[in-house]
């Protein structure tokens, strides 16, 4: 979304080009252009939902980059699960800007650590130095995007995994079934399974884990709708 503006320029002098964008930030959409999204709030609220039933104290720290909407609504929601969880759990949040300087982010993710935060989610274009923090301080860290336990498999507790190439292979097969996708935004989330918890980790507990699931089965039925506003 952030190459929004270059993206409607470079539309607007070709307009027999298709264009595809990643969380458009408008809600018209030229014809040819189309926006794929999703539903991180979904998955924060079941990473909530886990973390709060995780900690043994009572805090929990968010680490994102600018403070705009789409990230407000991940951390909303990832309070959301987190009191689910735990009706007592305080929360302390960051924003440090788009960066991929490891010292800022470790230090940023350090600061949530030394004022009582358990565990921290992050979700951050660079998170290696976030993740960095968490081994130093030997606490829990959560992620989203690609299953980030391959990089710290002791210390990510979980990732809010993001199956991209599900939702942009369902839009392409839409494409070439000759559907006009132009003008249209196409939202994926925990019910189209592009949105989930990553299954590598075992520091979850099992019991934890099964809870979850019950939350998550609850979306995917419509049961239950993610509060990500204020």
């Amino acid at each position: 979304y952030l190459g929004w503006n270059a993206l409607e320029k470079v539309a607007k002098t070709a307009p027999d080009k298709l264009f595809g964008i990643t969380d458009a930030p408008v809600s018209e959409l030229p014809e040819n252009i189309f926006s794929i999204s999703y539903k991180y709030y979904e998955g924060a609220y079941l990473a909530g939902y886990v973390a709060g039933k995780t900690i043994s104290g009572n805090k929990l720290g968010i680490l994102c980059e600018q403070e705009d909407e789409l990230n407000k609504s991940i951390a909303y929601a990832f309070m959301a699960g987190a009191i689910k969880a735990d009706g007592n759990i305080s929360f302390e949040e960051k924003y440090i800007g788009i960066t991929y300087d490891n010292n800022i982010s470790r230090n940023a993710a350090a600061e949530l650590y030394g004022s009582g935060c358990e565990i921290v989610f992050q979700n951050l274009v660079n998170p290696t130095g976030a993740i960095n923090a968490a081994e130093t301080e030997d606490k829990f860290i959560i992620g989203l995007g690609l299953d980030q336990s391959v990089k710290s498999a002791s210390h990510v507790l979980t990732t809010v995994v993001v199956n991209y190439d599900i939702a942009l292979s369902t839009v392409i097969r839409k494409y070439m079934d000759k559907e006009n996708i132009g003008g249209k935004t196409f939202e994926f989330g925990v019910s189209d399974y592009v949105i989930s918890l990553s299954k590598t980790t075992t520091n979850i507990d099992k019991d934890v884990m099964k809870e979850a699931n019950k939350e998550k089965e609850a979306i995917i039925s419509g049961e239950f709708k993610v509060p990500h506003t204020a």
